[in-house]
């Protein structure tokens, strides 16, 4: 079974502060439950920048 995956989300607020998402995480064992991220917390979760948005969207800027 796989660990959490990273997936990259258009449009929706993150889950823990309510900022613009950038991607979610899929956790293992749940089908169909992505939790959204925002550019800060994607970081902190995955360690790595999230990849650039493929519609070439503006990424919001970071919680700093």
């Amino acid at each position: 079974m796989a660990g959490v995956v990273r997936l990259i989300a258009a449009g929706g607020r993150c889950w823990i502060c309510g900022m613009t998402s950038v991607s979610g995480e899929k956790l293992p064992g749940r089908r169909h439950k992505i939790r959204l991220l925002c550019r800060r917390h994607d970081e902190l979760v995955f360690g790595t920048p999230p990849q650039p948005d493929p519609a070439g969207g503006e990424q919001q800027p970071d919680h700093g």
